[in-house]
């Protein structure tokens, strides 16, 4: 799989925090849940339905699941309903393990 394109950005309450984006489309009401990559992408396929933020929500745990950080490192930046969404992986103790490639 292609390299992912990565942004580090400044944290907007300190400054000294850096965080990842990433493009992440949500597919609700699927048999299984699963994380795949589509060129840049990440492709997130949950069961929930999207009602009431719940796949938004399933897409957050999995995606933590799946980095291997506490939910909470993981927010929604823009679409909260929408099926494409930008996400963001704040930095913690875990930041230097994360690879995408």
């Amino acid at each position: 799989m292609p390299a992912v394109k990565l942004t580090r950005l400044r944290n907007q309450d300190n400054g000294d925090n850096q965080s990842v984006k990433i493009q992440v489309k949500v597919k609700p009401s699927l048999r299984s849940e699963e994380i795949s990559r589509e060129g840049d992408n990440f492709m997130v396929n949950v069961r929930e339905r999207s009602q009431e933020g719940k796949a938004t929500q399933a897409a957050i745990k999995l995606l933590a699941a799946h980095f291997g950080i506490p939910q909470g490192q993981v927010s929604i930046l823009s679409a909260f309903k929408s099926k494409d969404k930008v996400v963001e992986i704040v930095e913690g103790w875990f930041f230097g393990q994360i690879h995408i490639d």
